[in-house]
């Protein structure tokens, strides 16, 4: 997964495993992630289990283009 915390701003910042798009959430004291995923899911963003690795997607259309080419070995 490619969530990285930023304490200094207060900010979850989130990368498209596939096309490199981010997204921030932030946060008042403590870092919540299961709220971060929330809010995200709610912007159209998805997870997915690959390969026993947890992948963040802007969208299902990355997801979709991602698994593609891992399949085509891409």
């Amino acid at each position: 997964m490619s969530k990285t915390v930023d304490r200094n701003f207060g900010t979850i910042s989130c990368e498209c495993d596939n096309c490199g798009e981010t997204a921030e959430i932030e946060f008042d004291d403590t870092p919540n992630f299961k709220a971060c995923q929330n809010e995200l899911n709610k912007s159209g963003w998805t997870t997915a289990q690959i390969d026993g690795e947890w992948k963040d997607f802007c969208s299902e259309k990355c997801a979709e283009k991602f698994k593609k080419d891992l399949r085509e070995g891409k």
